[in-house]
């Protein structure tokens, strides 16, 4: 499990320390301050890969920019490590020796793109294993980490012809369904799948037989049993695409580190982690209600000895509000990035308190609105509040009267108020 980072001189603050919690991390916070970028450097820290670019660090006349981590992979055993950018190298070369790289258990990055990545200590450090390489091995060497583009993960991943890593969500499908690759994938799959579905009344339920679209297209394509009929999954909504897609690549990545290690001759490590980039993208509110308690067991529906450890960036109130009944405070952490008013970029473990509903959430710390309402009616009760204090405004009492009816329902709360007192100030 990834246990602290901490960044000198790199990305949008001058110094940035975060204390993960062994289980569940939950990252808010406003567009552009890092919180996508934690998890980059998180998934590096982890894997000793970068999903896209290189973070950058910023040259100062003090400190070279530095990235320290301390992974752990036996736990409660740790181990530490630091990068260091010195002068005369690129801003983007971030060097670690092999050592650095310790096997904290399977590593997924669900990507709000649509992209994901996974690192297999069984399977990508397969090289450093056995060198000279083992003479019976056939194929290339494995990368460091494996990334799907959202169209390899549908159609499959190949590291050179003829080899392929991975057939894909379509291919898969249909080879686990009629029993002929692991025994167990396509139980796991439908297990999966049933804790993410959106509702009980909703379930995801793999189709009887896949379908063809074209008679220019070989292709079998699964289908999915929905409340309105069978439809072929590439007809699928975005939303259930992306779960569909999460739900595929922890299978995936599990039954191919079942098989790595047993063909080394080792145990399947007993640890997941979970980096999950706005984990509410697409889903509708009944689902991002529903996703963060169920990515908290969904482990458990591939072995029941995985351990997992999150680390999720959100933006939904309804998603830190559906983690109120599960939440362990000895366990698991919520951090809010900020911009503060020397114009720093902060990174806070907030204490977590139950707020009981969402609106409270978006009128909390965390999201920082003043009112849980439209702009123009928080600034239509901003001016009302103000006429009620006496205040000199540019508008008349008619005026605002009329502006509240515009932007709020009969049944807002603020209506008993401005009724009365606006009464009493005019008598």
């Amino acid at each position: 499990m990834l246990k602290r980072i901490v960044l000198s001189e790199v990305g949008p603050s001058p110094r940035m320390e975060v204390e993960l919690a062994e289980r569940l991390n939950l990252i808010a916070g406003d567009n552009g301050l890092g919180k996508s970028f934690l998890l980059d450097v998180a998934w590096w820290a982890l894997t000793g890969t970068w999903v896209g670019l290189p973070a950058l660090g910023r040259r100062t006349d003090e400190n070279n920019p530095s990235i320290e981590w301390e992974v752990v992979h036996d736990w409660p055993v740790s181990k530490s490590g630091r990068s260091e950018i010195r002068r005369g190298e690129p801003p983007d070369f971030w060097p670690r020796s092999p050592d650095s790289i310790v096997k904290p258990g399977v590593v997924l990055y669900a990507r709000v793109d649509g992209s994901f990545a996974v690192a297999d200590p069984a399977r990508n450090f397969f090289k450093r294993k056995f060198s000279p390489p083992m003479p019976t091995r056939e194929g290339p060497d494995p990368p460091a980490a494996f990334h799907f583009r959202k169209e390899d993960v549908w159609d499959g991943l190949s590291l050179q012809p003829p080899y392929k890593l991975c057939n894909g969500l379509l291919s898969d499908w249909v080879v686990w369904q009629n029993d002929l690759g692991d025994p167990g994938a396509f139980a796991a799959l439908k297990r999966v799948l049933e804790v993410l579905s959106p509702d009980p009344k909703e379930r995801i339920l793999p189709g009887d037989r896949p379908v063809k679209l074209s008679p220019t297209d070989a292709r079998p394509i699964p289908t999915l049993q929905l409340p309105y009929g069978t439809i072929p999954i590439v007809h699928a909504s975005a939303g259930m695409q992306r779960i569909l897609a999460l739900a595929y690549l922890l299978v995936w990545a599990w039954t191919e580190h079942r098989s790595a290690c047993a063909t080394l001759g080792e145990a399947p490590l007993e640890r997941m982690i979970l980096l999950v980039d706005e984990v509410e993208a697409h889903l509708h509110p009944q689902w991002q209600r529903l996703l963060l308690p169920a990515l908290l067991t969904v482990a458990s529906e591939l072995d029941p000895r995985l351990r997992t450890q999150i680390l999720a960036t959100t933006h939904s109130p309804l998603v830190l509000a559906s983690a109120e009944p599960h939440f362990q405070e000895d366990k698991d952490r919520l951090f809010v990035v900020a911009l503060g008013e020397d114009r720093q970029v902060t990174v806070t473990a907030q204490r977590w308190e139950r707020m009981g509903h969402a609106t409270d959430w978006l009128e909390s710390e965390v999201f920082g609105l003043v009112q849980a309402r439209s702009k123009e009616a928080e600034d239509a009760i901003a001016i009302a509040e103000a006429f009620l204090r006496g205040e000199q405004v540019r508008l008349t009492r008619a005026e605002i009267d009329a502006s509240l009816r515009r932007v709020l329902p009969g049944d807002d709360e603020f209506w008993p108020r401005w009724i009365v007192r606006a009464q009493r100030s005019r008598t």
